[in-house]
């Protein structure tokens, strides 16, 4: 238990007055709102402090300020494997923002929606479903109780048409380290309308400061939806063996190229990755320290042991558009990957109808199981991913609701970009599945085809957090997967909060000139220290420390005045 002292203690007083005592979380109330967490170390976190409104969130900066006390804000906590709700360093006070839930504005007109950061995904969909408004909520695989604001700040992505989060936020609002209200250029102008739909505004492009980054908190966001499709069409196909992957990549690069509009993201899944999604891992028959061999993985795959990599994506569209694509990816795959199924949603739909006339026997209630997960995999929030999470942390799947961070899994993901170039990714895919199980890590790994140049490769480190040298194992594959793709010139695409200094260089002028960005507007390094960033809050371990040239430990240089642009020295913490 963290006992606050000091600054924090003042500040804690003064936002227990502001908040009133059942917002102002200490002491074991902290650990009990958001479980044990994936991360494997847990920051000391002295308050959670829970606003409902942007002016309370103005408020509790402000405060912060007067007190010189550090703050880290999170929309539900649920960004598990990056880190949770666990800021980079001890000491800082979350700003749990999961109470400012409301769904602002929805115009079904234009496609557009404006909500705050606790509206999750499931809560905007039962709102769309409610009001017959038919756009599409921008799914992730991490399931309905995630932030879609959240998600989209730190660049995540989806299998619906909007799978670019970040780039479908047109305008947001956010409360300023100083305590100012940001907002969109356009918005600011009175014209909060034309901001909404014309993303980049005027002059540089300071929306994007607040993705990734840590300069505001946000209270509010603009995100264009897509229309509900008049047709889905849900393609599946398999990768027999690693050797074919090269060949498979090569075809699915082509068929990226040919249709990037109907085309929803093109998924390869590993067998373990599969396995990890159906199949409780069987602790009692892998030695200690080791991974499935490829018999017992055979084994439990049953009939489909054939299958070394399962393919699969949504096509969005008029029925149509659709019956064209189809033919084109069947005759680009056509010899690289076992034969593409296709499945309508309107053939779904009819078999639905058919299926509910027959007796529930075995292979009609798993046929109209098979239809119910096509319409969640097409339209509606799905937590069946997150299973993996639970696999090799020896952590029971619970019956209900999933959450990993609540039930104490140990997750971290790795998320290195390759570029599409087949031979290359499917080596890389080899590299980091030879890393894993050198370390005893189960390779859950899956490829995400993002775009013809693009391949993200998704592997979350699984371990049990409760057992020591699962934990230390753990963190010595991730370094030696992140060093393995740095070699290479593959970098993830973002980072879990606690090793955010892995890809921080004191020395260069990109890093630089955040920090000059950060000290104007909050010199004393308050807002989320250490996330994307030199701070000199970082503690024994963690991250970079940065002090300004002749200024020590604090923000000025003795004298009041501001250190030259770009004169900061990082010294390893």
């Amino acid at each position: 238990m963290t006992v606050a002292s000091g600054a924090m203690a003042e500040a804690i007083t003064a936002w227990t007055g502001l908040l009133g005592p059942e917002r102002v979380l200490s002491g074991d109330a902290v650990r009990q709102r958001f479980g044990p967490g994936t991360a494997p170390t847990t920051p000391a976190v002295p308050v959670v402090l829970l606003p409902t409104t942007e002016a309370e969130v103005q408020a509790i900066v402000l405060t912060a300020r007067h007190h010189r006390t550090p703050l880290y804000p999170v929309s539900t906590g649920h960004n598990w494997g990056y880190g949770d709700a666990s800021p980079p360093v001890d000491g800082a006070a979350v700003v749990d923002l999961s109470g400012l839930n409301r769904i602002v504005e929805v115009d079904a007109e234009l496609g557009l929606v404006t909500l705050e950061p606790g509206v999750t995904q499931s809560q905007l969909w039962q709102y769309l479903a409610d009001h017959g408004i038919a756009l599409l909520v921008p799914l992730t695989g991490a399931g309905g109780s995630c932030s879609i604001l959240g998600n989209a700040l730190d660049r995540g992505f989806g299998q619906t048409p909007t799978q670019d989060h970040f780039l479908a936020v047109t305008t947001l609002r956010a409360a300023l380290p100083d305590g100012r209200l940001y907002e969109s250029p356009l918005a600011a102008l009175g014209a909060p309308t034309a901001a909404k739909v014309h993303k980049w505004g005027l002059g540089p492009y300071t929306d994007g400061l607040f993705s990734q980054g840590h300069f505001g908190i946000v209270t509010q966001m603009t995100i264009a939806l897509e229309p509900k499709p008049a047709e889905a069409t849900q393609v599946t196909f398999q990768v027999t063996h690693d050797h074919d992957l090269t060949a498979a990549l090569t075809g699915l690069q082509q068929v990226v190229r040919q249709m990037p509009t109907a085309l929803g993201r093109i998924l390869l899944s590993s067998d373990v990755h599969y396995l990890a999604r159906n199949k409780p891992y069987p602790s009692a028959d892998v030695p200690a320290g080791g991974t499935l061999s490829p018999a017992q993985i055979r084994q439990m795959m049953g009939k489909k042991a054939h299958i070394r990599w399962f393919g699969f994506t949504m096509l969005y569209g008029e029925p149509g558009l659709l019956a064209a694509v189809v033919p084109i990816m069947r005759r680009e795959l056509k010899g690289r990957v076992t034969p593409v199924r296709a499945f309508s949603w309107s053939l779904v739909r009819l078999w639905q109808r058919l299926l509910t006339y027959l007796p529930a026997i075995g292979p009609v209630r798993a046929e109209l199981a098979a239809c119910r997960a096509f319409e969640v995999t097409a339209f509606e929030p799905f937590d069946r991913n997150l299973r993996l999470a639970y696999w090799r942390a020896n952590v029971p799947v619970p019956e209900g609701p999933l959450d990993p961070g609540r039930d104490g899994c140990g997750v971290l993901w790795c998320a290195p970009v390759v570029p599409f170039r087949p031979a290359a990714a499917a080596a890389s895919s080899a590299e980091a599945e030879a890393i894993c199980r050198a370390h005893g890590i189960e390779p859950q790994m899956r490829l995400v085809l993002v775009s013809s140049r693009q391949i993200d490769l998704l592997l979350p480190v699984v371990f049990d957090k409760r057992d020591a040298a699962s934990t230390a194992t753990a963190q010595a594959c991730y370094k030696a997967l992140f060093d393995a793709g740095r070699q290479h010139g593959y970098l993830p695409y973002r980072m879990n909060s606690q090793h955010m200094d892995h890809v921080i260089d004191p020395e260069a002028p990109f890093w630089q000139l955040l920090a000059d960005f950060k000290h104007s507007i909050d010199p004393d390094d308050l807002l989320s220290p250490g996330r994307y960033g030199l701070t000199r809050r970082t503690g024994p371990g963690r991250g970079v420390a940065a002090t300004w040239s002749g200024g020590g430990p604090t923000h000025d240089t003795g004298n009041g005045a501001r250190p030259p642009p770009g004169r900061i020295r990082g010294v390893a913490a």
